[in-house]
């Protein structure tokens, strides 16, 4: 559930960003939106999560439907940055420089070109919708682990935060040297910073739970293995498949983070595994003879 929420977000996102693109070109929102969001919606989920989740036919097709939809996204992604601006009043293609200088060589002089520009500027820079609502399409960052995989979502998230980080440093210098008031568009980036921080806070507090819930785990299988002379195979709440263990995703404040639970062939040592990221993993080792032993190293399954 929580990887379907990351992708429905980030696939809004990119609606909205290269939707509003479009509009800069007088192209259709309602046209250019739908088509990214949906292509790109269709590649994470039949193209990334699906096959990671089967196998068989059912994943080769899911495979070819979701990398199709690639092709379509990244052709729609080009289409946007290679089209030419329209003339609002004829819909005539315009240069670059055509667009700036708000000529069109079939109306002449596009008069409402100044207006237009000006109403868009007050819009973004006084109105509460532009100044409140973009920081808040950050919040779905406290539901994705900080991971390799991920920072297709945290990577323009710290962009993000060092640009607001800058903007509201230049707000706070320009108040004190320059003696100018504190604008409201002061309250977009300074919201932006709380919630990317906010969401890095969470995002590692719910780490710390689900660390604290492994060692629960890894401690009541110990004592079992010590009173059975055998470890067991699996542990209640966890799922397991055939060759990869069980797991459970676990975390209090949003993100989950996978914890695993992986027996020996002798069932007389098991491993508890928590993955951090891609490089990093608090393991708990255990067994019949063994007290648990814990360490931060590369996931690591026993044989």
């Amino acid at each position: 559930m929580e990887d379907i929420t990351v992708i429905i977000f980030f696939c809004l996102i990119l609606g909205i960003m290269f939707g509003w693109m479009a509009t800069k070109k007088n192209r259709r929102f309602y046209i250019w939106g739908p088509i990214l969001s949906i292509t790109a919606f269709l590649f994470l989920v039949f193209g990334v999560l699906i096959p990671s989740k089967s196998t068989g036919l059912a994943s080769s097709f899911s495979f070819i439907l979701g990398y199709g939809s690639l092709l379509l996204c990244l052709a729609a992604i080009v289409a946007i940055m290679a089209l030419p601006y329209l003339c609002p009043k004829c819909k005539g293609k315009l240069t670059r420089q055509q667009w700036k200088e708000g000529n069109c060589s079939n109306c002449g002089k596009i008069s409402e070109a100044d207006e237009v520009k000006a109403v868009k500027k007050k819009v973004n820079t006084h109105s509460w919708v532009f100044i409140i609502v973009p920081p808040l399409f950050l919040c779905p960052l406290v539901l994705v682990p900080l991971d390799m995989g991920t920072m297709l979502f945290w990577g323009p998230a710290f962009i993000i935060l060092l640009v607001s980080i800058w903007h509201v440093i230049k707000f706070i210098v320009n108040r004190i040297f320059k003696k100018t008031p504190l604008q409201r568009a002061f309250i977009r980036p300074s919201l932006s910073v709380i919630i990317i921080i906010g969401a890095l806070v969470l995002v590692y507090a719910s780490q710390g739970t689900a660390d604290k819930f492994a060692r629960r785990v890894a401690h009541a299988v110990n004592i079992k293995c010590k009173k059975e002379g055998r470890c067991p195979e699996s542990v209640d709440g966890f799922e397991c498949a055939p060759n990869r263990g069980c797991s459970v995703r676990y975390g209090d404040y949003g993100a989950k983070f996978r914890v695993r639970y992986k027996v020996s062939n002798d069932r007389m040592y098991f491993r508890v595994i928590v993955r951090h990221n891609i490089d990093e993993a608090l393991i708990l080792d255990g067994g019949v003879t063994n007290e648990i032993r814990e360490k931060l190293a590369r996931p690591k399954l026993p044989k």
